[in-house]
């Protein structure tokens, strides 16, 4: 099977429940003069993209009156998503935060992106 059929098969897999995504980055830019212009928050283009519940692992996270336990899902992405570790998203009202960014390849090329998410408290 060749690189553009994996790629096409990854597309037909984030259609099966496609999701439009919206990431937000926080990036510092340099200000031209050698120094830093203050970090901020920028909204990317929506992509498409599928979470879904995966192999990950929870993690139990303590707060004042408790412990909460949290699910890590996971995300398909296509080759080619603009998706880096601590971009930050919304979805269905819950708070996420890309954890892992762990590319796919085939021959040496990527194919896909598999993304470990986590709920942000």
């Amino acid at each position: 099977m060749d690189l553009q059929k994996r790629r096409e098969l990854t597309a037909k897999a984030i259609e099966l429940s496609p999701s439009e995504i919206v990431l937000n980055r926080r990036e510092r830019k340099p200000d031209g003069a050698g120094g830093w212009l203050p970090e901020q928050d920028i909204a990317l283009s929506p992509q498409t993209f599928r979470v879904y519940l995966g192999n990950s692992s929870s993690q139990d996270i303590v707060k004042d009156g408790g412990t909460l336990q949290i699910n890590n899902r996971e995300m398909l992405c296509p080759w080619d998503a603009d998706v880096k570790i601590k971009d930050t998203f919304k979805l269905d009202g819950v708070n996420h935060r890309v954890a892992v960014v762990n590319p796919v390849r085939y021959l040496g090329e990527i194919v896909s992106l598999q993304c470990i998410i986590e709920e942000v408290v």
